[in-house]
């Protein structure tokens, strides 16, 4: 049974710089739509983060598979009120006002999770809210409204990480085709050999040679021989021993290309 696959990935890995692009132009356009009075900025860069800090213990968490979106507790109230541009602390804000902002933030909220689900191509993820924050080893990046009065904190999962960060990397460019290796080796040196034969003798005999001794070769002069390239006999390839005018020569009997 195999394990699930994991990326592998080290402990102070970034984004390509298209993917962080990719990821605040997403956040840029979302606030954009929504609060126009109160622009968004991502703070910082998708960054490892073991265990999530205290003060964002306590939080509104909303996630799917592989993402968790978290807000301070007050923060859908605040969110909506941004929406219209106003403040969650005046002292007229009735019940009737509140609810009104709480649903204004629920709307852009749910448009930030599209927009997060697209960006990170999720498969129709379904979003449920929750006390405790992802575990493991993730990636966290901070958006900042109203300079910062409201902070959103949005974590990856190290897999949706990975898979975010190669997606937007560019692609591998283009080698042009490989030459001809027969032609590009045409002209390396080898060293071509043809062994004449051989014969089994015991340690004594060799130990026991002396000058003008003759030993017989299991093959005859003109028997075709394999060819060797580097001392290594080719699966095809064969020639004989000849006389030549500068000395033995090798003759092909059958080509080593054939």
């Amino acid at each position: 049974m195999t394990s699930a696959w994991a990326p592998w990935l080290p402990a102070n890995a970034a984004p390509p710089a298209a993917a962080q692009r990719a990821f605040e132009a997403r956040i840029e356009g979302w606030a954009r739509k929504w609060l126009a009075g109160a622009p968004a900025c991502v703070v910082g860069r998708l960054a490892r983060a073991d265990a999530p800090r205290s003060e964002l213990r306590k939080m509104f968490r909303f996630q799917c598979e592989s993402v968790e979106i978290a807000l301070p507790s007050e923060g859908m109230s605040a969110l909506g009120a941004l929406v219209l541009n106003v403040s969650t602390t005046a002292a007229a804000r009735t019940i009737d006002d509140l609810k009104l902002f709480e649903v204004l933030g629920s709307e852009c909220l749910e448009d930030l999770k599209q927009q997060l689900s697209s960006l990170l191509r999720l498969d129709k993820p379904e979003w449920r809210q929750s006390s405790t924050a992802m575990d493991g080893r993730n990636y966290r990046i901070e958006i900042g409204l109203a300079a910062r009065a409201l902070t959103i904190t949005i974590t990856l999962e190290t897999n949706c990480f990975a898979d975010f960060a190669r997606a937007t990397l560019p692609p591998a460019a283009l080698r042009g085709p490989l030459g001809d290796g027969t032609r590009a080796l045409a002209r390396t040196p080898i060293a071509v050999s043809a062994a004449l034969g051989g014969c089994d003798l015991s340690l004594a005999d060799i130990s026991g040679l002396s000058i003008d001794d003759v030993l017989v070769l299991d093959s005859l002069l003109l028997d075709p021989r394999p060819i060797a390239v580097g001392g290594a006999k080719l699966s095809k390839g064969t020639c004989t021993v000849v006389q030549a005018q500068q000395g033995i020569a090798l003759k092909i009997v059958e080509p080593p290309s054939k």
